[in-house]
């Protein structure tokens, strides 16, 4: 017979395991959503910012003024890319090297946030967008008219999230050996 002490102190250290399993589940969660937010909201930038560096050719392919664009797109398998789409043509990061990213569909009323897998094999959150915008062109004719195109436009943008999620893991796993020691 198990004596009433017995019962409740194991009743007591199955609810402490338990709540600090649970802990640990809830912050590791909330810990990666917040990184998750912090590095989508870097990419939004990143996306607004190649939105307007972009310009149109007079043949109509799209093109970006270097100058405007961070420098880390520009370095090979930097972990930050972006492919811009349109119907006259595509741009890649330098960074992609010559790879292509596998892009999700996106919307032309919101921002798409999805998880892709990009070069080397890497974990990369995207953050993308189409866009509708007009491209003026100036036409040369008696009357020194302008004619204006709607033009789709779809960026992507992406950063290498492997670096967070192996920063979140050891967070974790040292947490959780914290717990464990208190047990």
């Amino acid at each position: 017979m198990i004596s009433l002490q017995a019962r409740l102190s194991a009743g007591l250290i199955l609810a402490l395991a338990t709540l600090t399993i649970l802990a640990v589940a809830i912050g590791g969660y909330s810990l990666r959503r917040i990184a998750e937010n912090f590095v989508a909201a870097r990419l939004e930038h990143d996306l607004e910012t190649l939105l307007a560096a972009l310009d149109f050719d007079a043949d109509g392919r799209p093109q970006l003024a270097t100058d405007r664009i961070d420098t880390t797109f520009h370095q090979p398998y930097s972990g930050h890319y972006y492919q811009i789409e349109t119907s006259s043509g595509k741009l890649c990061s330098r960074s992609l090297w010559d790879a292509d990213l596998a892009l999700p569909p996106l919307a032309a009323d919101r921002t798409i946030r999805a998880f892709v897998t990009g070069p080397q094999d890497r974990r990369l959150l995207l953050v993308g967008r189409t866009f509708r915008i007009q491209n003026q062109q100036n036409q040369q004719n008696q009357q020194n008219q302008q004619n204006q195109q709607n033009q789709q436009v779809t960026i992507a943008v992406t950063e290498d999230f492997t670096p967070v999620d192996a920063g979140l893991r050891r967070l974790l796993l040292e947490f959780g050996l914290v717990a464990l020691t208190l047990f």
